[in-house]
């Protein structure tokens, strides 16, 4: 069979889904505890603090964790929504919904690497993952949004 230099990083991008997956697997419903994940904490998951912070939670803090984490992106982009619904003009509105979809896309594209149902393309997790360019993107976000709705109607 003909093998090239790319096969190398596809065997690594497969290693990791494998290895995230079996780490949300084993977290339970209340996890291993916290720094307990021997996944995560024995750096089987090579890029945990970026790209597969989800695994780590969701092993170290089981299907409550992960479900809370979920939970607090949901109200997130519930009071997006709303904001966008009580805006004064619709330039208000796009930017409100703009943001939601950039959100919803960044949470829903890096959790479902992390199950294996989205291709790993390295996108963070919002507010959680490890980086300050993506926390400084995504706090200008919500200060616009929160911008929006200072200058709702009453």
């Amino acid at each position: 069979m003909y093998q090239n230099s790319t096969d190398e990083g596809l065997e690594e991008f497969v290693f990791q889904v494998r290895y995230a997956k079996r780490a949300v697997a084993t977290g339970g419903w209340f996890g291993k505890g916290y720094l307990e994940g021997p996944l995560t904490n024995g750096k089987f998951v090579p890029v945990q603090q970026s790209d597969f912070i989800f695994s780590a939670i969701a092993e170290q803090f089981g299907m409550i964790g992960g479900g809370l984490v979920l939970f607090m992106f949901g109200l997130i982009l519930f009071r997006i929504w709303r904001i966008a619904q009580t805006s004064k003009d619709m330039f208000g509105t796009y930017i409100c919904v703009g943001i939601f979809g950039i959100l919803l896309w960044h949470v829903f594209q890096n959790i479902g690497m992390t199950m294996g149902i989205m291709p790993v393309t390295g996108v963070p997790l919002p507010f959680v993952s490890y980086g300050g360019s993506s926390l400084l993107a995504f706090s200008i976000m919500i200060g616009l949004v929160e911008s929006v709705h200072m200058r709702r109607l009453r």
